[in-house]
């Protein structure tokens, strides 16, 4: 038997626009990629209420949620505790069910409960966030909607909805389906998020607990996630966990900021670059959508509040605008040309060409190699140095604007007490 719920609104990452001979002409951002906030609000949107992204985000703390590994990052979704996910829906007004730990019949039963009542749920698989939108008993599989980037020819309205055949089909697990916790509140593997009803919802009430979850999660400096005894259970080198912290708050960004000063060289090392680019800068610039949703309660909180939330979104602004140099995206490159002329005009930590533009890099071949993205082209010793500096420069600025927001967000909630 298959249930498919529907209609399930199109949200694509972004859509890629291409003129009449394939060139890319320009990129729409519609949404952030498949986190925990992303699957929340399309959940949201099925449900009858188009909450903008920021808001979830900002009522999550995902806005500035920011995670660091020793030698390496993390995607923030892998490791989000549920109770990112739990702050959103009481900031926003939603009842909700968080599963950990519970049997694998229970869990899978919440879960197609949820899409029988028709609700979609959120499912933690591995490294990413799945929303379930259906179920299939005969070969037994969860049928996820997909929100990915996304191409159309200069022009083109995509489609407002996505067609069944367009979406992920997972297997369910029967398995290794522990929730297991390395922290307390902390899920591991696994969990599942099941969206009830929106059963109120009060403006006030929504900022005050957004900016308690925004102030949370930059405030806390570390967490210890390391159980080896856990590691042996499983028998799982899952996220990759090791006796070490992840770090959290304003202090991870210094943290990194000193990892890349100690770069001696640019590398072609992926790790190195999946850790400073997609990892890390993607969760700087989550900061932005705190600085929208400030900008929003600062104009609709209590009068106490409001100058206090000016300051916070005034730092979280500039800090949005300070460039991160780190990697040098030439997917709107068409001639060899063309790459001469980015590289020598910008500073970056490292250049990725897509695999389908191979012929442009021409003399840069030298210096180029294959990598998950197609190719990385190392700068010059100098450009690499000037790029070095600026990032190192510009996430301290940025630790330090966060601090000051910190201040004005506390401030905020005492004069809310007052």
């Amino acid at each position: 038997m298959r249930v498919v719920l529907s209609p399930i609104p199109r949200l694509p990452w972004r859509v890629q626009r291409l003129d009449a001979d394939g060139r890319w002409q320009g990129v729409e951002i519609h949404d952030r990629g498949p986190s925990i906030v992303s699957c929340l609000r399309r959940a949201y949107l099925m449900m009858g209420h188009d909450i903008a992204f920021e808001r979830v985000s900002a009522a999550s703390g995902e806005a500035l949620r920011f995670t660091w590994q020793g030698g390496w990052g993390h995607e923030a979704e892998a490791i989000t505790p549920l109770d990112a996910a739990a702050s959103a829906c009481e900031a926003l007004g939603f009842s909700h069910t968080a599963l950990r730990g519970e049997s694998h019949e229970a869990t899978l039963g919440a879960i197609v409960a949820s899409i029988d009542a028709g609700v979609p749920a959120l499912l933690g698989m591995d490294r990413d966030w799945e929303l379930v939108v259906g179920y299939d008993t005969a070969p037994r599989e969860f049928l996820c909607d997909v929100s990915g980037f996304e191409q159309a020819t200069v022009g083109e309205e995509l489609p407002a909805h996505r067609s069944e055949d367009e979406l992920r089909a997972i297997a369910m697990p029967v398995g290794d389906w522990y929730g297991a916790t390395y922290a307390p509140g902390q899920v591991a593997r696994n969990p599942a998020f099941v969206v009830r009803g929106r059963t109120s919802h009060d403006v006030y009430g929504e900022i005050s607990l957004a900016v308690r979850a925004l102030r949370s999660v930059c405030e806390s400096t570390r967490s210890g996630r390391a159980d080896t005894q856990l590691r042996r259970d499983t028998g799982s080198d899952f996220l990759g966990v090791r006796d070490t912290e992840f770090v959290t708050g304003a202090d991870a960004i210094r943290i990194w900021a000193g990892h890349v000063a100690e770069l001696p060289e640019a590398t072609h090392d992926f790790g190195v670059i999946h850790a400073n680019d997609t990892t890390l800068r993607l969760q700087i610039e989550r900061g932005h959508d705190a600085a929208k949703y400030l900008a929003w309660a600062a104009g609709n909180a209590p009068d106490a509040m409001r100058p206090h939330l000016t300051d916070a979104h005034s730092a979280l602004a500039e800090a949005a605008n300070i460039p991160l140099p780190v990697c040098g995206w030439t997917c709107d490159l068409h001639t060899e040309d063309d790459l001469r002329e980015a590289i020598r005009t910008e500073a970056s930590l490292v250049y990725i060409v897509d695999d389908d533009r191979s012929a442009l890099l021409g003399k840069f071949e030298a210096r180029s190699r294959s990598c998950p993205w197609g190719y990385s082209v190392l700068p010059e010793p100098d450009e690499f140095a000037a790029a070095r500096d600026e990032v190192v420069h510009g996430l301290r600025r940025i630790a330090d604007l966060r601090d000051i927001a910190v201040t004005g967000l506390r401030d905020a909630l005492d004069a809310e007490s007052q």
